[in-house]
């Protein structure tokens, strides 16, 4: 079994993909499905996907606990690029512009999608690694 995709409900689909594509950096590509309703599917580096699912369903916040967790490279330029568009990020507790390392000296950071309702991890390598 394969990890194929990650679908997302949104409310703004127009604002959650440009979320996606305009600060993560995802590439958008052709949705392979019906569009009822109204979809954006992304693509991530290692063949997995994120489709965003239109809906008018009042959603609930996801807990932190339940979330995505992406590798950068870069670290440090991915959160400078979060600030620059003004994305919220903290630690596990909430403690916000703060930077979480790990005790395997992992660096993670949480933060939110324009609907609020999905929190993600970014992990880089530690240097002793």
């Amino acid at each position: 079994m394969k990890f194929n995709h990650q679908a997302l409900l949104v409310n703004d689909l127009n604002k959650s993909g440009s979320f996606y594509k305009d600060i993560l950096g995802l590439q958008e590509i052709s949705v392979g499905a019906s569009q009822s309703p109204p979809k954006r599917w992304f693509k991530i580096k290692g063949g997995m996907e994120i489709h965003l699912i239109s809906t008018k369903k009042n959603l609930k916040p996801i807990p932190k606990g339940v979330h995505m967790a992406f590798s950068v490279e870069k670290f440090d330029l991915f959160i400078d690029n979060l600030t620059k568009n003004q994305v919220k990020y903290s630690n596990w507790i909430g403690n916000e512009n703060q930077v979480q390392i790990r005790n395997d000296g992992y660096k993670q950071i949480f933060f939110q999608d324009p609907q609020g309702s999905v929190s993600y991890t970014h992990l880089t390598l530690p240097t002793n690694r």
